[in-house]
Order: C-alpha cells, then sequence, then structure tokens
C-alpha cells in the first residue's frame, strides 16, 4: 500500500513539473518507467505517466496507456485492466 502512494505521489508531483516544461517527462520518472515491475504498481506508474503527457503529447500518453494495458493483460488483473482500457479510451475521446 505504502509503495502505491509513493508512485502515484511522485506522479502527482511530477505532472506539474511535466506540465510547466512541455511534453518531456522528468528523468526521474523515466528512471522508474524504465526499471518498473510487471505488476500492478507499474501499471499504476504507466498510467500515471500517461495522464501526466496527455493534454501535452497524447499519442506517448497512448503508449503509455498502452504498455499498462500489456502489464495487466500479462498479469491477468481484471481491474487493472479495466483501470487501462478505461484510461486509453477516455483518451482518445
Amino acid at each position: 500500500m505504502i509503495r502505491y502512494c509513493v508512485i502515484l505521489l511522485a506522479t502527482f508531483c511530477c505532472s506539474t513539473a511535466v506540465y510547466s516544461q512541455g511534453n518531456a517527462l522528468p528523468d526521474s520518472l523515466q528512471r522508474l518507467l524504465r526499471q518498473a515491475k510487471e505488476d500492478s504498481a507499474g501499471v499504476e506508474l504507466y498510467l500515471g505517466a500517461g495522464a501526466s503527457v496527455e493534454y501535452s503529447d497524447l499519442a506517448t500518453a497512448l503508449n503509455y496507456y498502452s504498455k499498462a494495458l500489456q502489464i495487466s493483460k500479462r498479469t491477468g488483473s481484471k481491474r487493472m485492466i479495466a483501470k487501462s482500457m478505461i484510461y486509453y479510451s477516455s483518451a482518445m475521446y
């Protein structure tokens, strides 16, 4: 639970920095994405990264959402699959 809170807090803090810097993710968030494990925490990290850049770089956001969906399918978590699909579909409209 603490791990999820830390990831969500980091994503939230980075989202304002990303918005002010344009469409590039901060180095720390990019490093976390490279090290993301294939579990629900990794899915949350990709979803947060996508949400951070969705309004400035839609293609990148869709890529992050797609990656989250792929991980969700591999883990078999129906909740994470649904959440990833919601993020992806909401970005499309």
